[in-house]
């Protein structure tokens, strides 16, 4: 079976579940593991054409469960049609000198008809010029599915008609309704670098002979360049007009869309424009899959960070790079976004102390960024994860005692304790002096009951307010010495141990109340619930763990 360790190219295009070893029932999510695992060994950067390969199948794939569309194996289309519109015109070149060539072989209900044209007009285009078979088909009053598709690369290649590749596929399925082969066909061109003036338009003209809902899954990758590269206002306005020519009331491929498109349209989009998509996606949330629930929370997210964004940034340049990571994650391709969020961890890790110092504490604003950070941080870490060599159970338990006994009985540790101590033992005092006075004031009582009760009162009150006291500073101490020196400590601990943090801190947390050499480990489920609510400690480990992960 195809994997990763040893990939069966020669199934793809053709077989992507094979290639991917997908069998049986599986979804969005089933596919997205399988992919990483194969773009984990074959990156961009070091395997262009493979890594081009992989992304191709996989959008195939994924582009039909989301919309749940018929899979690609599944279609009664089997062509070979390059994704560049150049290759393809180079390939029907090659056949106007002779050369041999493969051609699209394509399967429909008139397949018999379809064959013999084909070969008659590969004949013919031996001896006889582009411009005068094309004129001559043109004329046909009924034109075959593949007549729209020969009608279509002969006026790619006339100059006075060049670029009018997708008018004949959109006259072809005027007549031949959502036609498979040429519904492909169009699908494939919306993948190009389509100028947008004209895509725009194409988009617009589109909308009118598909206007059912399938006409989202047919443009996606159009859109997807419109909104990262035009105006929003063209975005908008092409949009509106398109889907006021949609007569299909079925929301399904609606609301894939509008999730898909909200991640860089949150960027550029007005408030209003996206609240409106928000508002129609939560008006049927009911209806969403559930493998786009995460995302939808990620996009929610992503609204209220770009809501607060302005107070957040304070020009600070640690503060400038987290944001451009998170913008770069929406807008970016996929491939380039991991690059470039992996590039923000390395600047991050530089900042050191300064990381911590910009986020001393936890509030409502940084709680949600610390959330969206970890969403955006596990989608990366899927894909570029090469290799983790995890700490035996031991090894890693041995690591975190290392750490508690360097936070107890060094430097900050040592001297925390000895405040601690202090603080008992005037408690302890003050509590045994309360009692004695409790018990003088009993045998007086017999002879002054009022004011030996009140002076009784007096005493366990005192007691009761030292305690909170107590029970207040210690908190206040605790969070400064956590603030002060502990977490620089913990930060420097995981520039050698790469485990996750709330694995760490529930090692510490096991650790409270036990003993080693008559001391015991008291406060460490304090401090590791100290470590939770760090953000800027959640993010130095984040991204040590993500540039280990990546090597």
């Amino acid at each position: 079976m195809s994997g990763p360790d040893e990939p069966q190219w020669e199934l793809l295009p053709d077989r992507p579940e094979d290639f991917f070893g997908l069998e049986g029932d599986y979804d969005v999510l089933d596919l997205k593991r399988k992919y990483n695992s194969f773009i984990r060994k074959f990156k961009p950067e070091k395997f262009p054409e493979e890594f081009q390969k992989i992304r191709a199948a996989f959008e195939s794939l994924n582009d039909a469960l989301r919309y749940g569309e018929p899979l690609p194996s599944s279609q009664h289309l089997q062509f070979d049609w390059s994704s560049d519109t150049e290759q393809s015109d180079s390939e029907l070149q090659t056949e106007l000198t002779g050369s041999p060539a493969a051609d699209p072989l394509y399967n429909s209900s008139s397949e018999a008809t379809d064959k013999g044209q084909k070969t008659g007009l590969l004949e013919r285009l031996k001896d006889e010029p582009i411009d005068v078979l094309y004129a001559e088909l043109k004329q046909q009053t009924s034109k075959s599915p593949y007549d729209y598709y020969a009608l279509a690369v002969f006026a790619d290649l006339l100059p006075e008609t060049k670029g009018n590749f997708a008018g004949w596929i959109l006259e072809g399925l005027k007549v031949h309704q959502e036609e498979p082969g040429l519904f492909e066909l169009l699908k494939q061109y919306f993948s190009q670098e389509i100028p947008l003036k004209e895509l725009a338009s194409l988009l617009l003209k589109t909308s009118r002979i598909v206007n059912s809902d399938r006409f989202y899954y047919l443009t996606e990758k159009g859109w997807d360049r419109l909104i990262r590269n035009a105006p929003f206002k063209i975005f908008r306005k092409t949009l509106s007009s398109c889907e006021a020519n949609l007569r299909d009331h079925r929301v399904d491929n609606l609301l894939v869309f509008y999730l898909h498109i909200l991640k860089p349209a949150i960027w550029k989009a007005s408030q209003k424009w996206i609240d409106q998509i928000f508002a129609e996606v939560d008006s049927h949330y009911d209806e969403l899959p559930y493998w786009l629930e995460r995302e939808y929370y990620l996009l929610d997210l992503l609204r209220q960070y770009r809501e607060q964004r302005d107070t957040f940034i304070q020009e600070s340049a640690i503060r400038e790079t987290i944001d451009r990571a998170i913008r770069n994650y929406s807008v970016l391709p996929e491939s380039e976004a991991d690059l470039a969020f992996l590039e923000c961890q390395l600047l991050l890790i530089s900042y050191e102390d300064d990381l911590l110092t910009e986020f001393p504490k936890l509030d409502k604003q940084l709680l949600n960024l610390r959330i969206l950070w970890e969403l955006i941080a596990d989608d990366v870490y899927e894909r570029v994860e090469v290799y983790v060599e995890y700490s035996e159970s031991e090894q890693r338990d041995s690591q975190i005692q290392k750490l508690a006994d360097q936070l107890f009985h060094e430097n900050y540790g040592r001297r925390y304790q000895n405040i601690t101590e202090m603080t008992s033992t005037t408690y302890v005092l003050l509590f045994l002096a309360s009692i004695i006075s409790i018990i003088y004031l009993i045998f007086r009582m017999f002879s002054s009951f009022w004011s030996s009760l009140l002076y009784i009162g007096l005493i366990v009150l005192t007691n009761f307010i030292f305690f909170i006291l107590a029970a207040l500073s210690s908190n206040w101490l605790r969070d400064r010495y956590y603030r002060a020196g502990w977490r620089f400590e913990i930060m420097r601990f995981f520039q050698t141990c790469w485990l996750p943090l709330d694995e760490v801190a529930e090692g510490l947390e096991a650790l409270n109340g036990t003993k080693k050499d008559d001391i015991e480990y008291e406060e460490l489920d304090e401090i590791a619930n100290l470590m939770r609510l760090d953000p800027g400690l959640f993010i130095y480990v984040t991204a040590q763990r993500l540039l280990h992960a990546s090597h």
